[in-house]
């Protein structure tokens, strides 16, 4: 996973005996998924991962506004989830009536759209006059935001209106590569799908009786889904892994990944 070009990493909370709180993590590409777990979600647990603190300036990292990520002692380049500003720019929509988000919202899929076209017609990036109609329209679409927000918040502020806004406008970087690169995902959706299972165990009455039982898990899923990826139907994988013959790198590295 440190030596992919491009990972995606996410994290979410989980019970551990009656009052603790701890949170599962994921480092994850397309072929290998790194789960660690931890008592707590801190800056301090996510380099004791020993992950995003080695990787160089030429990866890319996948997440949902991680600030954390942003930190000057790191070397990657960050990319923003754009699925979640789709989700964000609806919602205040539904709310407030304001122009600027849903008009964003089209903006950001109608070049989705078009760049999925040109994927499929072996097209490798936009061109530069493109590239400049976006950004035009981008920036502009925020000014208009923060107009629009001005005036209502004089009679009713709406915090997570202006704070889109501000990391819109603060991280365009990050929110946009995409645009700029076809190699760089849309979304964050790799590592949010790798949770699925373990949001339906989170669901379960008392999840984790321990510490020690929530980093076996982690340690389970990391290999089950490794596995999963290489088309090794999982009870297949944990049968071999009972039986003291787990599928090691160099087995799966012959197999064909799952599509």
């Amino acid at each position: 996973i440190i030596n992919s070009e491009i990972i995606h990493w996410d994290d979410t909370c989980a019970t551990i005996g009656k009052n603790k709180f701890g949170c599962f993590r994921v480092y994850t590409n397309k072929l290998y998924a790194c789960f660690t777990a931890h008592n707590n979600k801190s800056s301090v647990t996510v380099d004791e991962d020993n992950i995003l603190k080695n990787l160089n300036e030429k990866v890319h990292v996948v997440h949902d506004h991680y600030r954390h990520n942003y930190n000057p002692k790191y070397k990657f380049k960050n990319v923003e989830c754009n699925a979640h500003n789709l989700r964000n720019l609806e919602g205040i929509f539904q709310i407030t009536n304001h122009l600027w988000a849903i008009s964003l919202k089209r903006l950001l899929e109608e070049t989705l759209s078009k760049r999925n076209e040109y994927i499929r017609k072996n097209k490798n990036s936009f061109s530069k006059k493109e590239i400049q109609a976006f950004d035009l329209k981008y920036d502009e679409l925020l000014k208009i935001g923060f107009k629009e927000y001005e005036e209502m918040a004089k009679i009713q502020p709406y915090p997570k209106e202006i704070n889109l806004l501000k990391v819109l406008k603060k991280y365009k970087e990050a929110e946009t590569l995409w645009v700029r690169d076809f190699k760089i995902p849309f979304s964050n959706n790799l590592a949010e799908r790798s949770f699925r299972i373990i949001k339906t165990k989170l669901k379960v009455s008392g999840m984790f009786k321990n510490e020690n039982s929530i980093k076996m898990f982690a340690n389970i899923m990391s290999y089950t889904e490794t596995c999963n990826r290489h088309s090794i139907n999982k009870f297949e994988s944990i049968k071999k892994l009972v039986n003291g013959e787990p599928y090691t790198f160099d087995e799966l590295d012959k197999l064909k990944p799952a599509t």
